[in-house]
């Protein structure tokens, strides 16, 4: 299949991001925290340095975050919509 060039005028629609920055957001926890009502979890296993391993769905049987867990967490999703706010608004400008 072949890829499709962007001209410069076209808007790119997907950036791709890591799963370390989508973790130091928050947004791994809040994920799973919807996944788990179903039985689901999104996986990120890491090796001693810290450095993701896999990244992967899996049936889970827990059901819920302990609190601190949860606020820390919402800690970094404020901040993370805090600094991301312009580019946030200038998205849906276009």
């Amino acid at each position: 299949m072949k890829k499709k060039r962007m001209n410069k005028n076209e808007i790119v629609m997907i950036e791709k991001r890591s799963i370390d920055e989508f973790r130091e957001a928050g947004l791994l926890l809040l994920t799973n925290q919807f996944l788990h009502i179903f039985g689901w979890a999104l996986v990120v296993e890491v090796d001693d340095d810290g450095n993701v391993t896999k990244f992967y769905p899996a049936h889970c049987k827990f059901r819920g975050f302990d609190s601190d867990s949860t606020s820390r967490a919402y800690k970094k999703i404020t901040k993370h919509l805090e600094q991301r706010l312009p580019e946030l608004l200038k998205d849906i400008e276009t």
